[in-house]
């Protein structure tokens, strides 16, 4: 059962004022979710599809005060949406590491079967970028870092 409920909902048999909040508590949040302030639940609810796409940038890397621009609901929605469904954000970055694999894949085979057709310095910035981020997106190490220790001088 939903606990988002209307005006009407919570209206007096007789059709009178709500009694579970007054109309300006009724009022304030219906202007909180025309500016974008969700609850996690009233978003899952009333914008399914922001959410899942919240979700999918989030896992992208995105930032959130880009996502909260690009889907349209305030910032600390999307850190709602941040801390309260890590485990799905993780698959979702997960499937798209297993896209861009297989693209770079994709690409690398297309590129021996049709030598010539790519120029080299693109073919190699493509493959290069599809397998660092999906790289990033596994967990896997992006850069390498090496540390020299020299003693005395030369």
């Amino acid at each position: 059962m939903s606990l988002d409920l209307t005006a009407q909902d919570l209206a007096t048999p007789d059709g009178g004022q709500p009694f579970l909040f007054s109309q300006s508590t009724l009022d304030a949040i219906t202007a909180e979710e025309e500016r974008g302030h969700y609850t996690l639940e009233r978003l899952r609810e009333r914008r399914p599809e922001a959410m899942q796409e919240i979700m999918r940038l989030l896992a992208a890397g995105v930032s959130q005060r880009r996502i909260a621009m690009l889907v349209k609901v305030a910032p600390e929605t999307v850190a709602a949406v941040l801390l309260k469904e890590p485990a799905a954000i993780r698959a979702v970055s997960e499937r798209l590491a297993g896209k861009y694999k297989l693209a770079a894949d994709l690409l690398v085979d297309r590129i021996l079967e049709n030598p010539g057709v790519v120029p080299g310095n693109a073919i190699a910035l493509a493959i290069g970028q599809l397998t660092d981020k999906a790289q990033l997106l596994s967990g896997a190490a992006t850069m390498r870092v090496e540390s020299v220790k020299v003693e005395g001088n030369p």
